[in-house]
């Protein structure tokens, strides 16, 4: 018999058959005994592998806790050609390869948990009939089903599937149950933070960064566990002095590094086919604010204008047009930063907290965290200090220079001896280095001045002083200049 003849003539059986409601099974049903079947069983923790099940039957367990590692799947009495296929999500492997009739889909003997899969029919068996399944997952309990391909369980959440249901439905026949949530996307993030620097990954909606600390995020990370090539997340922040920086990609740092510089305000969203099932909502802990409300898919999220740091983030992933995890009012302040004489909300200690820190830096260099603790050391609260300086706006790259050339002008310091000097101040390693290679300084004249400076002091030995001064940061060729210089 040829292909075209053989296609015709099973068309013609299914075709009769639909019309009986026998041999493939009536449009919105399972195809059934009738027509073909999927059997289907699951590797269980603590059990191994279960006896095979069929056509909506549970495979895996409910109430247990126990995860399921591996499935195995097959087709029966399909009567047209064609199998099954299956791939898994597995826990620290991601997605592993498609798998065929009878094949293991997961892992044997790792202990590892199946987070989700995606099955599908080939052939024209696939032509004939959709394939649904749908999982029960750690946490959820059962999801909706997903269908010829697409994900059902989670990603992201380190959340285990516990059991799982397959049927066959005649091509265009109705679900066996709701489709909207069949799988749950997870999203992974963590803040870099004043004073700590990167903290652990959180996901799904818990804190990164911190609270009631007074301590500034400086950049954040974000990935979504589990996406392949589907889509990705990106990010951007609004960061101090800087103001809006470009769109970064999943993993990349958003925001800065090594500058010492608060972020704002964030925008984040997803792209690919993950914009198209999911939004992604995110809120921000805001200084002087708190937590504002839920913002989404790019929009912005914080204060600007305002001087104001982001302390913490939230973030969540929910299936398309769900529900906010919130409210979403004020999730962004535009602010103005007050000025001498102006009717703003500012308290007075806020206000006087601001004067002071003008004061002090119309007198000399500072830091950022110097000026912090020097209007600590005068009374002020952490919170108001805070607000006093980074009310000023100042260019602390510029400060760095400041005292980086009034050390100069009392001392003999080498490069490294300068920086270290002005990390010690208070600035960043960035600021520091900054201001200690805009100073002007000749290192082999610093040298000789710290040679000089030693000699009046004590006796050393050619070599003797040449070692103080490479251990007072200064190269060899440095030490040795400055040592001749002097004449031993």
């Amino acid at each position: 018999m040829t292909q075209r003849l053989w296609h015709r003539t099973m068309s013609l059986i299914a075709a009769a058959g639909l019309a009986t409601g026998v041999v493939l099974g009536v449009a919105g049903t399972a195809a059934g005994a009738t027509g073909p079947s999927v059997a289907y069983r699951g590797h269980v923790q603590s059990i191994g592998w279960q006896n095979w099940v069929r056509d909506g039957q549970s495979a895996g367990t409910s109430g247990k806790s126990l995860r399921v590692e591996s499935l195995q799947l097959k087709v029966e009495n399909a009567r047209v050609p064609g199998g099954i296929q299956c791939r898994a999500h597995v826990q620290s492997i991601g997605w592993q390869n498609w798998v065929g009739d009878g094949a293991t889909c997961g892992t044997s003997g790792r202990s590892l948990r199946v987070e989700a899969v995606q099955l599908r029919l080939t052939g024209e068996l696939a032509a004939q009939y959709d394939l649904y399944y749908r999982g029960h997952v750690q946490s959820y309990g059962w999801l909706d089903w997903a269908s010829n391909g697409t994900s059902a369980g989670s990603a992201g959440g380190a959340r285990r599937v516990e059991a799982i249901q397959v049927q066959v439905i005649p091509r265009g026949g109705a679900a066996p149950g709701a489709t909207a949530t069949p799988f749950m996307q997870g999203v992974t993030y963590r803040g870099h933070v004043q004073s700590i620097g990167w903290m652990p990954n959180v996901t799904n909606g818990a804190t990164a960064g911190t609270s009631g600390r007074g301590l500034r995020v400086e950049a954040l990370r974000l990935t979504v566990p589990g996406a392949g090539g589907s889509g990705s997340i990106e990010c951007r922040a609004h960061v101090q002095n800087l103001g809006w920086r470009d769109w970064v990609g999943a993993g990349q740092d958003c925001g800065t590094s090594g500058l010492g510089l608060r972020v704002e305000a964030i925008q984040v969203r997803l792209t690919g086919s993950l914009a198209n099932q999911f939004d992604v909502y995110y809120r921000t802990h805001a200084q002087s604010h708190g937590w504002l409300g839920w913002a989404r898919n790019g929009q912005e999220s914080g204060t600007q204008g305002g001087a104001r740091r982001l302390e913490a983030i939230q973030v969540r992933i929910v299936t398309k047009s769900a529900a906010a995890p919130g409210s979403t009012a004020d999730r962004f302040l535009k602010l103005a930063l007050p000025g001498p004489g102006s009717s703003s909300t500012e308290t007075v200690a806020q206000q006087n907290a601001r004067k002071m820190a003008a004061d002090y830096l119309r007198y000399g260099p500072f830091s950022r965290e110097g000026l912090i603790e020097q209007l600590e050391y005068e009374g002020f609260s952490a919170s108001d200090a805070t607000y006093g300086v980074d009310a000023q706006r100042a260019d602390w790259n510029k400060q760095a220079v400041l005292a980086a050339q009034s050390y100069l002008k009392y001392g003999a310091f080498s490069q490294s001896g300068l920086v270290a000097q002005l990390k010690y101040e208070g600035f960043t390693s960035a600021q520091a280095s900054h201001g200690a290679n805009s100073a002007g300084a000749n290192w082999y004249d610093q040298a000789k001045r710290m040679a000089d400076s030693y000699l009046k002091y004590a006796a050393f030995s050619r070599q003797g002083l040449i070692s103080q001064l490479e251990y007072e940061g200064f190269t060899k060729d440095q030490a040795t200049y400055g040592v001749t210089a002097v004449g031993l």
